[in-house]
């Protein structure tokens, strides 16, 4: 996460759950190596459009560095569908 460059793609599944359900809040923990603040860094989530009803609202995705106790926030407040699109982009503040 930042200084310019990708972190590789993380699959976010909790096995022992039914992940991203209406209503819910999902926690996921990865590591990621460190790259900088997380203020100015960009996320990106993409679905795999798997399953019969796909599409999911995301409203805001937060990550915190838990070594520096830093947590930024990106704001979706949309759709990710195959009919609205499977990816979407957002600097975290």
């Amino acid at each position: 996460m930042g200084g310019g460059s990708a972190s590789p793609w993380k699959y976010l599944d909790d096995t022992g759950r039914d992940d991203f359900e209406k209503g819910s809040v999902d926690d996921f923990y990865i590591y990621l190596p460190n790259g900088g603040q997380l203020s100015s860094s960009t996320l990106t989530i993409n679905s795999n459009n798997a399953g019969d009803k796909a599409g999911w609202f995301v409203e805001r995705i937060s990550v915190e560095d838990t070594c520096s106790g830093e947590i930024a926030t990106a704001q979706f407040n949309r759709w990710i569908s195959k009919s609205v699109g499977l990816t979407s982009t957002r600097r975290l503040q």
